[in-house]
Parts: structure tokens; sequence; C-alpha cells
């Protein structure tokens, strides 16, 4: 069975891709780039494979990442986790701006590290800096993580994953990047607790708060503990599919995954996800239960 820690988040989980740029040039003829980015890529936090992170950078704004042109990408619940690009330094021949739409290209696969790290330790969070050289032939060498993240697992992933970029090729030398990457679980709350503290309890609360009725619950057959809920709305059936951050990390197959992806977010091993007949009623139920 498949795993539910295989991707992520997004690094970044419910916000959008923005950046702003301001390049300072330094007397060594190096320059520093000041970056705020935020990203929601919508990446499974479980077996994710080529399709979920295409579609993780389809919601970035970023083109298609994985499979090529016309094949079908399966959706993928949206990361809660979020991640913020710092001030890039760049020695070399090579524009900073170029570095970080690259990197911001590849956010997708460094949100299955992070959230592989949030189904560890749902309270996972720090900074990542990444040092790289970039060669004449644009491909990377010497890429190290450090910072204060406590996940030697994490930072391992992200060295492996930037060691694999492929730059545009510097007009001559080595280029040489240092890049900082803020990591943070999502602030939202579901039943007045943290996404990583919300139990049975909570989402009850969420839901009774959120205007439903005839709530009934039970356990997803062969779940370990997945709870399903069948409520009432405003006159409309929903069905909740809840796993708490506490949940076995397989505790959903992909199938399951896969058929409840359209209204679903996820972080780590936590997993949301409202079913309706009206697909905008079931996302405002689902926006309506996380404040």
């Amino acid at each position: 069975m498949p795993t539910r820690r295989g991707s992520a988040l997004w690094l970044l989980l419910c916000a959008s891709c923005t950046s702003k740029d301001d390049t300072v040039p330094t007397a060594s003829g190096a320059s520093t780039v000041a970056t705020e980015a935020s990203a929601r890529p919508s990446a499974s936090v479980r077996g994710a494979g080529s399709g979920e992170l295409a579609a993780a950078s389809s919601s970035l704004g970023l083109g298609t990442i994985g499979p090529g042109p016309g094949r079908a990408v399966k959706p993928a619940p949206k990361p809660l986790s979020r991640a913020r690009m710092g001030a890039i330094s760049v020695s070399g021949t090579l524009p900073p701006e170029v570095i970080q739409r690259i990197v911001r290209q590849h956010f997708a696969k460094l949100a299955v590290c992070y959230d592989k790290g949030l189904a560890a330790n749902a309270t996972l969070e720090g900074r990542v800096m990444m040092t790289f050289e970039i060669q004449a032939d644009g491909s990377v060498k010497d890429a190290q993580s450090g910072g204060d993240l406590p996940s030697q697992a994490v930072l391992a992933c992200f060295s492996k994953i930037f060691g694999a970029f492929t730059f545009p090729q510097p007009e001559s030398g080595v280029v040489k990047v240092s890049l900082p990457i803020g990591l943070s679980p999502s602030d939202k709350r579901l039943g007045g607790k943290a996404i990583a503290e919300a139990r049975q309890p909570e989402l009850e609360k969420a839901l009774t708060g959120a205007g439903c009725t005839d709530l009934s619950a039970s356990e997803l057959t062969g779940g370990q503990g997945v709870l399903v809920y069948a409520v009432n709305r405003g006159g409309k059936p929903f069905k909740i599919t809840f796993a708490p951050a506490s949940s076995e990390t397989d505790a959903l197959s992909q199938d399951d995954i896969d058929r409840l992806a359209v209204n679903a977010v996820a972080q780590g091993t936590f997993f949301l996800a409202v079913e309706g007949e009206d697909s905008v009623a079931s996302k405002a139920l689902l926006d309506a239960l996380l404040k």
C-alpha cells in the first residue's frame, strides 16, 4: 500500500506564489536579491508521482513538470504547509532572477521533502540554507544544505534535489549561490486547534460551527484511525473524510486519495476532504472548517 507521507505540501500550503525582487550590487561583483515568495503546490502528500508534481507546478503557474504534453494529470490534495524564499546571494555571470525562477519551478519536489518531515514531526519548521555551484554546462556541483531546520532527512532530500537541477549556461566561469528557504506548517486551525493537534472533538466543533447538523460518524474500513462523517448543511448532504496528524502514514490508500482529492487539503499525515453533489458548496464547507 502506498504511503501517505510521499509528497506535499508546499511548500507552502494555502497561499499563492508571489515574488518581489530588489537587486543590490555588491562591491565584489556579487548581487543579492531580496525575495519573498509563498507557494502552494498542489502535490499529494502520499505516494506522489510525476502526475502529482505536474499538478503542483501548474498551481504555481509554472507550467508542467513530470508528464509531457497531452498526458492526464491526477488531482491532488492541496498542501497546507508553506515555504518562503529568502534573499539570494549570487557570485557569477548568471542573473539571480533566472536562478530563482528555476528553483521555483521545482518547489513541488521540495514540498515532497518537507511533507515527509511533517509526517514524522507535525510541528517541524525552520530555515534551510542552500549553497551550490552552477558549472559552465549549467549543471550543479556541491549542493549543500544547512540552516536550523531540525531534520537531517529533509536537509539531505533538499541537497539531492538541488544537485539534480539544470540551469542555463553562465556567460563565463562558475556561479556560486546561497539561498535560504523558510519552511513552516500552516497556521490554519481546525476547531480552535492547530492542524497538528486537531482530533475528532475539534472536527466536530468545526462542523457544528460551520452550521452542519445531523452528524453521524464511522471509521473508514481498514483506515487505521480515519473517520468518515455524514452531515447536513443548508439542506445539502456531505461526507467528510478526516485523518488526523496522529493517524498512520498509510491509513488512506492511493485510490482513496485520488477519489477525494478534488476538495481536500493535506499536511504531513493530516488529511481532510469534503464530498457533496455540489462541488462549489463542498469547497465552501472545506473553507469554513479551516480558519
